[in-house]
């Protein structure tokens, strides 16, 4: 059974419900053998925001050979897409990389949309997978992202099943579970939990993840990594425009007001992430298991906004609901930078935007053996943030005081 289909998937559903979407049968083949150093890595969603820096972190950290499957109908398409993404993120140079190689594909499709000889190569030539390719969407449905998020995930496992022994390392979410600002959620937490998960995005990440469960369980070597609120790069700031955190910090200081919020922020630079994945990637001896990547030093709200005003944006705080409803009243507010989240902030409640606190022992030992730290969020990350959130024309210089 494919994840898209059956019927459809309610809108909010218990995790429980999604299990008939997670059933996995595969040819393991060498699958079970113990896979070398990863010397040859497949790479997917390199055009995508967190895949970009994970790319130029395989390359920074290892002399790894990396092959880059991107969604394209063509060898030229896909080598295109991907400059225009290493471009769009601050990291053109990553793409002049001999080592680096743009395979055209898609990982919803059977055999990837690869060409059999060069899916054999692939299968017969890697040592290991970081998938990292899926749509987000917040509001879409189910249906519509399974192809890519859950099948696509199928279709990795099965390659990683297929060919040479090989350690398949999976990019999932946080959110495949639910905010519970009180309920601490650990590397070991269950997932089989039978709360309700809102939104196509976060229902596919989870069949996802219960897949990449039952091949580790078959006997194929697995790894999962949970991003935090993923936010942008501590060196130059570069972000994600579908990022709703960073949106966030954006239209409150354009409209010179931010929410009160209760409990601490979840802030996660990009680059810190990648290197994080790129530098287990390389760790043969960190294990099997479920890895946190998220930040282990949450904001308090009233210290970021402390942090925001010595970038130079001062504004005001006001209850989440009161804020919310003068700036969807605002007139201004489709030159906001949350006008696209505007349908999520009309139905949004301020618990809702309070993650729960992530437990991450497990990442952070085998990060500090290796040497990765996250930044904290301090008066330079926010400075670098609102300096390329003026570079990128959403925000004017703040104005001299004196």
């Amino acid at each position: 059974m494919t994840a898209a289909s059956s019927r459809p998937v309610p809108v909010a559903v218990p995790a429980g419900e999604l299990m008939r979407f997670a059933n996995l049968e595969l040819d393991l083949g060498r699958a079970r053998e113990r896979p070398g150093a990863a010397d040859d890595v497949l790479l997917t969603g390199a055009t995508g925001f967190l895949g970009a820096f994970v790319l130029q972190a395989l390359l920074e950290r290892s002399e790894a050979r990396v092959r880059c499957l991107v969604r394209a109908g063509s060898a030229p398409e896909a080598q295109q897409r991907l400059a225009a993404a290493l471009e769009k993120y601050g990291l053109a140079d990553a793409q002049l990389d001999g080592r680096v190689e743009v395979l055209p594909g898609d990982v919803s499709l059977p055999g990837a949309g690869l060409a059999p000889d060069t899916y054999d190569a692939v299968a017969n030539g890697v040592d290991a997978i970081v998938h990292s390719a899926a749509r987000v969407h917040w509001l879409a449905p189910f249906e519509e992202l399974a192809g890519p998020n859950a099948d696509g995930t199928r279709r990795m496992l099965e390659l990683a099943a297929c060919g040479r022994p090989k350690m398949m390392h999976h990019v999932s979410s946080i959110g495949v579970f639910p905010y519970r600002p009180d309920v601490p959620v650990l590397e070991d937490s269950d997932i089989d939990h039978d709360e309700p998960l809102f939104g196509g995005y976060v229902q596919t990440k989870w069949v996802a993840e219960k897949l990449v469960e039952r091949a580790g369980e078959l006997g194929v070597p697995v790894r999962t990594y949970r991003p935090g609120t993923l936010v942008g790069s501590s060196r130059t700031g570069h972000f994600s425009r579908a990022s709703f955190l960073d949106r966030l910090l954006i239209g409150s200081a354009q409209f010179g007001s931010s929410p009160i919020l209760a409990h601490a922020i979840e802030m996660t630079p990009v680059d810190y992430c990648a290197e994080g994945i790129a530098a287990l990637v390389q760790d043969p001896d960190a294990g099997s298991g479920v890895f946190h990547l998220t930040n282990p030093a949450p904001v308090r709200a009233e210290r970021l906004h402390g942090l925001i005003a010595k970038a130079g944006y001062e504004t005001d705080r006001q209850p989440f609901e009161s804020w919310r409803d003068q700036l969807l009243a605002s007139p201004s507010f489709e030159k906001n930078a949350l006008h696209p989240f505007r349908l999520f902030l009309a139905a949004v409640q301020a618990d809702q935007l309070s993650p729960p606190p992530y437990g991450s022992e497990r990442a952070q030992a085998a990060l500090a053996a290796a040497g990765v730290a996250c930044p904290p969020v301090d008066e330079t990350l926010i400075a670098t943030y609102f300096a390329r959130y003026r570079a990128e024309g959403f925000l004017q210089p703040p104005r001299a005081v004196g």
